[in-house]
């Protein structure tokens, strides 16, 4: 736990500073001065002056900024909401106290540059952190990753959840998905996605039954914590065994990691789920199972233990093992890797701007975004399973984070590059009063923003 915290600390410092090293190259490449170099906002703890430039720890670690000679940066900003600083005096900073304070040219001045330049200076800490991604996925792509194994297969049903959206629908066991709402759906990912995606918005699921072509309308029932979308499609995927507790029914009756559950009594198990509610509906019940462990079939007798739920009292049956699905590792040439990956962050590029619209649209909850309580949870349990899908999740925050900074709100990158757009387009600048304004605006949208998502979070953890 406490290994997969400090791991998950160091790689958003090593985002951050991707991010920033970005805008300081370039910086650097076009004449511009750089005075600090932070990682972190807040006071500064340490660090050390070269070339110039002060690279600097602060205190506050979620965050991190190049500060350009004569720009307004996010921690100027934080200034400007201090008492006592108004108008043009507010963009005064303090010199690094490191060393006496140089002169500086006026030529390296931020704002000396062409609208060009600059707008090269703003996206490169988006482009790094993309660059990123590409690379982190490109390593996990070389090195191989265990995944479902039904992620990349054709989508064809192995039945449905008992009164479902799908259920309700009629749509049955052996049904292949063509498409949703008219966008090709090549693998289960591909639907899982477009539905989770998708609470209580009507979907035209395109389908293709014994070779007669079949339209359905289904609509998403809104579940879990994060108000996802659910119509309760089955897998042809079967019940494995995944870890076995010890001491526990399971380990007693002789279940071994791998085994394949096929029957459990008189249910035949064609899906993990049916296996899965059998068990949790049978407490305290001796029971018959049938499994496949290599090529060999095998009978084991065992009883089920009885565990309460503690909110609604009622009794569920255990065997005392985690089920899982089968996996297969997927793994790729030097070549093979870069495309891949290059594909993967297209994809999740076009997820993440999809979410985004449908945000803004109310067709998706906000609940449903993960602040950084739920985040650093999740890449804690990640870091767990080993170091390569931990890379990966680390790659999936970059790219989020690189398109993320690149929305038109003032104090992200991609705020400061709208306005560049729009003093183009009236070809004159914006004075440093309305600039001013603006950032504190964009401060002000951030900070309920996030004050927002990180009361999700609580809900969700304690709740």
């Amino acid at each position: 736990m406490l290994g997969g915290l400090l791991a998950f600390l160091v790689a958003l410092s090593v985002l951050i500073v991707v991010h920033e090293l970005g805008h300081y190259l370039v910086a650097k490449w076009m004449g511009v001065h750089v005075e600090v170099f932070s990682v972190g906002y807040g006071k500064r703890l340490f660090g050390k002056k070269i070339g110039g430039t002060d690279f600097r720890v602060s205190l506050f670690p979620l965050g991190g900024y190049a500060k350009m000679y004569g720009d307004i940066t996010e921690e100027v900003a934080a200034d400007m909401m201090k008492p006592g600083k108004k108008g043009e005096e507010a963009i005064k900073t303090e010199p690094v106290k490191t060393e006496p304070t140089e002169e500086i040219s006026p030529e390296k001045s931020f704002f000396a540059k062409t609208r060009l330049q600059r707008f090269a200076i703003l996206i490169a800490g988006s482009v790094f952190n993309i660059l990123f991604a590409i690379v982190l996925f490109w390593i996990v792509n070389l090195g191989g990753r265990d995944i479902p194994a039904y992620k990349y297969e054709t989508p064809v049903l192995g039945g449905t959840v008992e009164n479902s959206p799908a259920n309700k629908a009629g749509l049955l066991a052996g049904d292949k998905i063509l498409s949703i709402n008219g966008q090709e759906m090549k693998t289960w990912e591909d639907a899982e996605i477009k539905i989770l995606l998708s609470p209580k918005q009507d979907l035209n699921i395109v389908l293709n039954r014994n070779g007669e072509i079949r339209e359905y309308m289904v609509t998403p029932e809104e579940v879990t914590k994060n108000k996802i979308g659910y119509i309760g499609l089955l897998k042809d995927i079967p019940l494995v065994v995944g870890e076995v507790s010890k001491n526990s029914p399971a380990e007693q009756m002789g279940m071994k990691s791998g085994d394949v559950i096929l029957k459990i009594d008189d249910i035949n198990v064609t899906h993990w789920s049916y296996g899965v509610i059998k068990i949790n509906d049978n407490p305290d019940t001796e029971m018959t199972l049938v499994v496949k462990r290599n090529n060999q079939t095998l009978t084991l007798h065992g009883k089920t233990t009885s565990v309460e739920d503690p909110k609604t009292g009622k009794k569920y049956g255990k065997f005392g093992f985690v089920p899982t699905v089968p996996m297969v590792v997927k793994k790729y040439s030097l070549g093979e890797g870069l495309v891949s990956s290059i594909e993967e962050n297209i994809r999740y590029a076009k997820l993440f701007f999809e979410s985004i619209w449908k945000l803004l649209t109310g067709n998706l909850s906000i609940k449903s975004m993960s602040g950084i309580i739920e985040t650093t949870k999740i890449s804690v349990e990640v870091a767990e399973q080993g170091a390569l899908p931990f890379i990966f999740l680390i790659g999936f925050i970059s790219l989020n984070l690189g398109l993320f900074n690149l929305a038109p709100i003032p104090m992200l990158d991609g705020g400061a590059v709208f306005i560049l757009l729009i003093e183009g387009i009236r070809r004159k600048d914006f004075s440093i009063i309305t600039k001013e304004r603006i950032l504190q605006i964009g401060f002000f949208f951030l900070m309920l923003l996030m004050v927002y998502i990180l009361y999700q979070d609580l809900v969700k953890v304690l709740f």
